[in-house]
Protein backbone atom coordinates (compact mmCIF):
# COMPACT_ATOMS: atom_id res chain seq x y z
CA UNK A 1 0.00 0.00 0.00
CA UNK A 2 2.70 2.35 0.87
CA UNK A 3 5.30 1.48 -2.34
CA UNK A 4 4.90 1.95 -5.94
CA UNK A 5 6.22 -0.52 -8.73
CA UNK A 6 9.91 -0.09 -9.81
CA UNK A 7 10.39 0.77 -6.08
CA UNK A 8 12.55 -0.58 -3.43
CA UNK A 9 12.15 -1.15 0.40
CA UNK A 10 14.76 -1.79 3.18
CA UNK A 11 14.47 -4.55 5.10
CA UNK A 12 16.34 -6.86 7.81
CA UNK A 13 17.97 -9.70 6.51
CA UNK A 14 16.60 -12.24 8.39
CA UNK A 15 13.64 -10.95 9.16
CA UNK A 16 9.97 -12.70 8.38
CA UNK A 17 8.54 -10.25 5.51
CA UNK A 18 11.87 -10.77 3.32
CA UNK A 19 12.40 -14.76 4.00
CA UNK A 20 8.41 -16.32 5.21
CA UNK A 21 6.24 -14.88 2.66
CA UNK A 22 7.56 -16.38 -0.59
CA UNK A 23 8.74 -13.47 -2.44
CA UNK A 24 5.70 -11.84 -2.37
CA UNK A 25 7.21 -8.33 -2.38
CA UNK A 26 8.14 -8.95 -5.87
CA UNK A 27 5.32 -11.50 -6.70
CA UNK A 28 2.58 -8.88 -5.85
CA UNK A 29 3.96 -5.47 -5.02
CA UNK A 30 6.92 -5.37 -7.57
CA UNK A 31 8.86 -3.62 -5.00
CA UNK A 32 12.63 -4.96 -5.27
CA UNK A 33 13.80 -5.94 -1.23
CA UNK A 34 16.99 -4.54 -0.18
CA UNK A 35 17.97 -6.54 2.75
CA UNK A 36 20.46 -5.25 5.10
CA UNK A 37 22.66 -7.07 8.35
CA UNK A 38 21.57 -6.30 12.14
CA UNK A 39 22.88 -7.23 15.22
CA UNK A 40 20.07 -9.57 16.01
CA UNK A 41 17.57 -7.92 14.38
CA UNK A 42 18.49 -4.34 15.12
CA UNK A 43 20.05 -2.12 12.26
CA UNK A 44 22.22 0.05 12.22
CA UNK A 45 20.38 3.54 11.56
CA UNK A 46 23.42 4.60 9.55
CA UNK A 47 23.46 1.92 7.62
CA UNK A 48 19.74 2.32 6.52
CA UNK A 49 20.80 6.17 5.66
CA UNK A 50 23.56 4.88 3.81
CA UNK A 51 20.88 2.60 1.52
CA UNK A 52 18.38 5.16 1.18
CA UNK A 53 18.25 5.55 -2.44
CA UNK A 54 16.84 8.56 -4.44
CA UNK A 55 14.85 8.66 -7.76
CA UNK A 56 16.89 7.82 -10.59
CA UNK A 57 16.17 6.49 -14.15
CA UNK A 58 19.24 3.87 -13.41
CA UNK A 59 17.98 2.56 -9.71
CA UNK A 60 15.32 2.30 -7.40
CA UNK A 61 13.72 4.79 -5.20
CA UNK A 62 13.72 3.82 -1.60
CA UNK A 63 9.81 4.38 -0.80
CA UNK A 64 9.86 2.17 2.65
CA UNK A 65 11.39 0.91 5.44
CA UNK A 66 10.64 -2.55 7.84
CA UNK A 67 11.53 -3.45 10.91
CA UNK A 68 10.22 -6.49 12.69
CA UNK A 69 9.68 -6.26 16.66
CA UNK A 70 9.78 -8.94 18.59
CA UNK A 71 12.18 -10.36 16.17
CA UNK A 72 10.90 -14.19 15.28
CA UNK A 73 14.48 -15.42 13.68
CA UNK A 74 16.18 -14.07 16.30
CA UNK A 75 15.05 -15.88 18.85
CA UNK A 76 12.33 -13.22 20.01
CA UNK A 77 14.80 -10.22 20.68
CA UNK A 78 13.41 -7.28 21.20
CA UNK A 79 14.87 -4.25 18.93
CA UNK A 80 15.14 -1.41 21.43
CA UNK A 81 13.29 1.59 21.23
CA UNK A 82 15.86 4.49 20.74
CA UNK A 83 17.12 2.44 17.64
CA UNK A 84 13.71 2.47 16.39
CA UNK A 85 13.49 5.83 17.22
CA UNK A 86 16.42 6.51 15.29
CA UNK A 87 15.48 5.03 12.11
CA UNK A 88 11.49 7.08 12.11
CA UNK A 89 13.96 9.95 12.26
CA UNK A 90 16.00 9.13 9.13
CA UNK A 91 12.90 8.39 7.35
CA UNK A 92 11.14 11.59 8.21
CA UNK A 93 14.38 13.03 7.10
CA UNK A 94 13.93 11.24 3.64
CA UNK A 95 10.02 11.09 3.16
CA UNK A 96 10.27 7.12 3.75
CA UNK A 97 7.54 5.37 5.22
CA UNK A 98 7.80 3.07 7.75
CA UNK A 99 6.47 -0.68 8.10
CA UNK A 100 6.26 -2.09 11.69
CA UNK A 101 5.89 -5.81 11.64
CA UNK A 102 4.79 -6.24 15.39
CA UNK A 103 3.67 -9.67 14.76
CA UNK A 104 4.47 -10.31 18.61
CA UNK A 105 4.53 -6.17 19.45
CA UNK A 106 2.66 -7.27 22.72
CA UNK A 107 5.65 -9.57 23.40
CA UNK A 108 7.85 -6.60 23.19
CA UNK A 109 6.06 -4.19 25.12
CA UNK A 110 5.86 -6.80 28.01
CA UNK A 111 9.67 -7.78 27.92
CA UNK A 112 10.09 -3.25 28.26
CA UNK A 113 7.14 -2.25 29.85
CA UNK A 114 6.89 0.41 26.83
CA UNK A 115 3.16 0.62 25.55
CA UNK A 116 2.30 -0.76 22.67
CA UNK A 117 0.87 2.28 21.55
CA UNK A 118 4.28 3.89 21.60
CA UNK A 119 5.71 1.42 19.50
CA UNK A 120 2.82 2.50 17.25
CA UNK A 121 4.16 5.68 16.64
CA UNK A 122 7.57 4.30 15.29
CA UNK A 123 5.49 3.36 12.18
CA UNK A 124 3.21 4.74 9.71
CA UNK A 125 1.63 1.79 9.86
CA UNK A 126 1.60 -1.34 12.33
CA UNK A 127 0.48 -4.71 12.01
CA UNK A 128 -0.07 -7.51 14.69
CA UNK A 129 -1.05 -10.86 15.27
CA UNK A 130 -3.87 -12.00 17.67
CA UNK A 131 -2.77 -15.76 17.42
CA UNK A 132 0.62 -16.11 18.51
CA UNK A 133 1.30 -14.80 22.40
CA UNK A 134 -2.21 -13.64 22.64
CA UNK A 135 -3.38 -17.01 21.47
CA UNK A 136 -6.68 -16.22 19.64
CA UNK A 137 -7.40 -18.96 17.22
CA UNK A 138 -6.64 -17.16 14.34
CA UNK A 139 -6.26 -13.20 13.03
CA UNK A 140 -4.13 -10.54 12.28
CA UNK A 141 -4.72 -6.58 11.92
CA UNK A 142 -3.26 -3.89 10.69
CA UNK A 143 -3.51 0.02 11.73
CA UNK A 144 -2.37 3.19 10.37
CA UNK A 145 -3.85 6.16 8.67
CA UNK A 146 -7.58 6.27 7.61
CA UNK A 147 -6.53 7.11 4.04
CA UNK A 148 -4.33 3.83 4.18
CA UNK A 149 -7.08 1.61 5.83
CA UNK A 150 -9.26 2.69 3.16
CA UNK A 151 -6.55 1.51 -0.17
CA UNK A 152 -5.79 -1.44 1.95
CA UNK A 153 -8.98 -2.77 2.26
CA UNK A 154 -9.53 -2.26 -1.17
CA UNK A 155 -6.27 -4.11 -1.90
CA UNK A 156 -7.40 -7.18 0.12
CA UNK A 157 -10.45 -7.44 -1.59
CA UNK A 158 -8.78 -7.17 -4.95
CA UNK A 159 -6.80 -10.03 -3.72
CA UNK A 160 -9.41 -12.25 -2.67
CA UNK A 161 -8.72 -11.35 1.15
CA UNK A 162 -12.49 -11.26 1.72
CA UNK A 163 -14.44 -13.05 4.68
CA UNK A 164 -18.23 -13.69 5.12
CA UNK A 165 -19.54 -13.89 8.52
CA UNK A 166 -15.97 -12.81 10.49
CA UNK A 167 -17.58 -11.85 13.91
CA UNK A 168 -16.98 -15.31 14.93
CA UNK A 169 -13.40 -15.31 14.32
CA UNK A 170 -13.46 -11.11 15.58
CA UNK A 171 -15.06 -12.05 19.65
CA UNK A 172 -12.13 -14.57 20.26
CA UNK A 173 -9.87 -11.77 19.24
CA UNK A 174 -11.37 -9.12 20.97
CA UNK A 175 -10.72 -11.48 24.22
CA UNK A 176 -7.12 -11.50 23.10
CA UNK A 177 -6.73 -7.94 23.45
CA UNK A 178 -9.12 -7.59 26.54
CA UNK A 179 -7.57 -10.33 28.15
CA UNK A 180 -4.44 -12.09 27.19
CA UNK A 181 -1.55 -10.03 27.51
CA UNK A 182 -0.64 -9.36 31.29
CA UNK A 183 0.19 -13.34 31.08
CA UNK A 184 2.89 -12.92 28.39
CA UNK A 185 5.26 -12.77 30.73
CA UNK A 186 4.69 -16.03 32.12
CA UNK A 187 5.67 -17.28 28.71
CA UNK A 188 8.72 -15.43 28.95
CA UNK A 189 10.01 -16.65 31.94
CA UNK A 190 9.06 -20.17 31.43
CA UNK A 191 11.13 -19.71 28.14
CA UNK A 192 14.26 -18.09 30.24
CA UNK A 193 13.95 -21.13 32.19
CA UNK A 194 13.97 -24.05 29.79
CA UNK A 195 16.91 -21.92 27.86
CA UNK A 196 18.76 -21.70 31.02
CA UNK A 197 18.61 -25.76 31.83
CA UNK A 198 18.94 -26.95 28.64
CA UNK A 199 22.51 -24.20 27.49
CA UNK A 200 25.15 -26.63 29.22
CA UNK A 201 23.65 -29.93 27.60
CA UNK A 202 25.88 -31.98 24.99
CA UNK A 203 25.32 -30.54 21.48
CA UNK A 204 22.65 -27.38 22.62
CA UNK A 205 25.14 -24.46 21.83
CA UNK A 206 22.77 -21.52 23.41
CA UNK A 207 23.21 -18.07 24.94
CA UNK A 208 20.43 -17.84 27.83
CA UNK A 209 20.70 -13.87 28.32
CA UNK A 210 19.61 -13.67 24.65
CA UNK A 211 16.23 -15.42 25.32
CA UNK A 212 14.30 -12.07 26.12
CA UNK A 213 10.79 -13.24 24.88
CA UNK A 214 8.75 -16.59 24.12
CA UNK A 215 10.82 -17.65 21.59
CA UNK A 216 13.97 -20.19 22.22
CA UNK A 217 16.04 -20.84 18.57
CA UNK A 218 19.61 -22.26 19.02
CA UNK A 219 22.40 -24.04 17.43
CA UNK A 220 22.39 -28.42 17.50
CA UNK A 221 24.89 -30.73 16.78
CA UNK A 222 24.94 -33.71 18.44
CA UNK A 223 27.77 -36.98 18.29
CA UNK A 224 25.04 -39.43 17.54
CA UNK A 225 21.93 -37.56 17.25
CA UNK A 226 20.80 -35.73 14.06
CA UNK A 227 18.33 -32.78 14.09
CA UNK A 228 15.22 -34.97 12.45
CA UNK A 229 16.50 -38.13 14.77
CA UNK A 230 16.29 -35.82 18.24
CA UNK A 231 12.82 -33.67 17.36
CA UNK A 232 11.66 -37.54 16.37
CA UNK A 233 12.76 -38.71 20.06
CA UNK A 234 11.88 -35.72 21.70
CA UNK A 235 8.21 -36.40 20.14
CA UNK A 236 8.34 -39.53 21.21
CA UNK A 237 8.89 -38.47 24.60
CA UNK A 238 5.41 -35.95 23.93
CA UNK A 239 7.97 -32.69 23.45
CA UNK A 240 7.02 -30.98 19.79
CA UNK A 241 9.78 -28.34 17.79
CA UNK A 242 10.67 -27.57 14.47
CA UNK A 243 13.77 -27.47 12.55
CA UNK A 244 15.42 -24.39 11.30
CA UNK A 245 18.90 -23.56 9.49
CA UNK A 246 20.92 -25.65 11.68
CA UNK A 247 19.37 -25.60 14.83
CA UNK A 248 16.26 -25.90 16.61
CA UNK A 249 13.42 -23.73 17.38
CA UNK A 250 10.90 -23.88 20.55
CA UNK A 251 8.15 -21.55 21.15
CA UNK A 252 6.68 -21.29 24.54
CA UNK A 253 2.82 -20.28 24.87
CA UNK A 254 -0.55 -20.35 27.21
CA UNK A 255 -0.77 -24.18 26.68
CA UNK A 256 2.54 -24.68 28.13
CA UNK A 257 2.91 -24.93 31.89
CA UNK A 258 5.30 -25.52 34.10
CA UNK A 259 5.13 -28.97 33.93
CA UNK A 260 5.55 -29.18 30.71
CA UNK A 261 8.61 -27.13 30.56
CA UNK A 262 10.43 -29.69 33.40
CA UNK A 263 8.84 -32.73 30.99
CA UNK A 264 10.72 -30.88 28.43
CA UNK A 265 13.95 -30.58 30.46
CA UNK A 266 13.86 -34.21 31.22
CA UNK A 267 13.66 -35.14 27.71
CA UNK A 268 16.57 -33.23 26.75
CA UNK A 269 18.66 -34.43 29.90
CA UNK A 270 17.75 -38.03 28.96
CA UNK A 271 19.06 -37.67 25.27
CA UNK A 272 21.70 -35.46 25.45
CA UNK A 273 23.47 -36.54 29.25
CA UNK A 274 22.43 -40.25 29.12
Amino acid sequence: VWTRELEEVIIEARSHIYNMESTHMTFISRVTPRPLQSDRGTMDPEEIEKNIRKPSVHIPRTSLICVENTHNNWSGAVVPMENLKEIREIADRHDVKIHFDGARVFNASAATGIPVKEYAKIGDSLMFCLSKGLSAPVGSLIVGPQEFIDYARRVRKALGGGLRQVGVLAAPGIVALTEMTDRLKEDHERAKKLAVSIAELPGVSLDPDTIQTNIIIFGFEHPSLSIPEFLEKMKDRKVLALATTGGIRFVVHKDIDDEDVDRAVSAFRELLSG
